[in-house]
């Protein structure tokens, strides 16, 4: 800006003087300075004056040189550690990432001081102690990371938290989250991980708290957000049912949205905290009230075990459902069990028998091969149970294939009725 300046003055000059002499170019001019005259031509003032303009701009240039000297003498000792402090951190970066964790740790701590960014040094330091599981050193590593630069709390805090976590050391990262929120309560990320630490520490009275702000915050995805409902309804429902209170347990269950009581996850959930607290009977209904809307061959399955152990009087519920599930491989199984525990003969052996054109399972066809047995038919029974034996090898042949040669175990040499469905 000074030279600019500069050049209009100079500039400036040469038109005034041009003006005052109102000679044209090869003319003379005189200059009178007291007594003493001197007389140029226009081309050498011309001349002259353009070399005074550089000869000032040279004298100012030696003038900043002369007033900045000192202190680039003072800083280039700093400016050459410094780039050496940064030399260094790309270093004990790439040792890192070749797995070289402790040759990498030493050497950002070692320069750290001479870093241009110590903050990165002291964090990668940190997760470098961590991946020798040198839990102190992380910590220390991070107290300095926040002394060179006390700003970045909130990225060492989140490191902080983020290390402990990966460690399981929840109950630590729980109260480095709590901290972080209190300083920063609209911090997505800060948030993400405080309500995946609830759910680890099972705490589900406090993240249904953070619920609210977690929707409104839109922490997460719509994907992991409906995962996470899920997880905290299933949770729910556990913790209701550890005060013994069945009406307590399906009470908390309707309070859930319709979405979230179809889901399978939270429907097995409901049915064991059920029978854990005694509530058989209570179980087989809700399961009854669930599938009208959530149908599932699976379901209609344990419903059909249940209510022929517990409530074989649902057969008449489940006898609605036939209209909109005719073709119902599961249904019409169910109605074989209970159409049997009622005395039923003739249409329990119906639906087996549709139950099997429907879809051959094992199961069905070993419940038929037993249910003829009681009715002395020994001939068709054990045709049958032929039949259900090899249906059964079968599955467990193409089950071993899918595992690489292992065939499940159980315990009483044959599977659930379940595991088909």
């Amino acid at each position: 800006m000074k030279r600019l300046w500069l050049f209009v003055l100079f500039i400036a000059g040469a038109l005034f003087l041009v003006t005052l002499t109102g000679i044209a170019p090869g003319g003379w001019v005189a200059i009178r300075i007291g007594r003493h005259e001197i007389e140029l031509s226009l081309t050498s003032l011309l001349l002259f004056w353009i070399v005074g303009y550089i000869l000032l701009l040279a004298a100012f240039g030696l003038l900043e040189f002369v007033l900045r000297l000192p202190g680039r003498i003072t800083q280039a000792p700093g400016a050459i550690a410094a780039r050496r402090g940064g030399t260094q951190l790309i270093r004990g970066m790439i040792e890192m990432s070749e797995g070289h964790w402790m040759r990498g740790e030493h050497r950002l701590v070692r320069f750290a001081s001479r870093s241009p960014a110590p903050l990165l040094n002291y964090l990668l330091a940190a997760r470098a102690a961590q991946l020798q599981r040198a839990d102190d050193r992380r910590d220390r590593y991070l107290q300095k990371a926040y002394a060179s630069t006390p700003q970045a709390e909130l990225a060492i805090l989140l490191t902080q938290a983020e290390l402990q976590i990966a460690h399981h050391q929840l109950e630590q990262a729980l109260a480095t989250l709590k901290k972080l929120v209190d300083l920063h309560p609209e911090h997505r990320q800060s948030m993400r991980l405080l309500a995946r630490t609830y759910a680890a520490l099972s705490d589900w009275e406090a993240l249904s708290q953070l619920w609210p702000r977690l929707k409104r915050l839109h922490c997460f995805s719509d994907d992991e957000l409906r995962s996470l409902e899920r997880t905290l309804g299933v949770g729910r429902l556990r913790l209701a049912a550890g005060t013994g209170s069945r009406e307590m347990l399906v009470e908390t269950f309707h309070g859930f949205r319709k979405s979230l009581r179809e889901r399978p996850e939270v429907i097995v959930a409901l049915i064991q905290e059920l029978r854990r607290v005694g509530a058989d009977r209570a179980a087989v209904e809700e399961l009854a009230e669930v599938l009208p809307t959530a149908w599932s061959e699976r379901w209609v399955i344990e419903f059909g075990h249940l209510a022929n152990d517990l409530a074989p009087d649902l057969l008449d519920r489940a006898e609605t459902w036939s209209e909109k599930h005719p073709d119902s491989a599961g249904l019409n199984y169910v109605f074989g069990l209970l159409y049997r525990r009622r005395g039923q003969h003739g249409k329990a052996r119906a639906h087996f028998e549709r139950s099997l054109a429907l879809r051959p399972e094992p199961e069905t066809t070993l419940a038929l091969s037993e249910f003829l047995q009681e009715l002395g038919d020994r001939e068709g029974a054990g045709e049958r149970a032929q039949i259900g034996l090899r249906l059964l090898l079968e599955r467990r042949s193409e089950t071993s294939l899918g595992q690489g040669g292992a065939l499940p175990h159980h315990s009483n040499g044959t599977s659930h009725p379940n595991d088909s469905w």
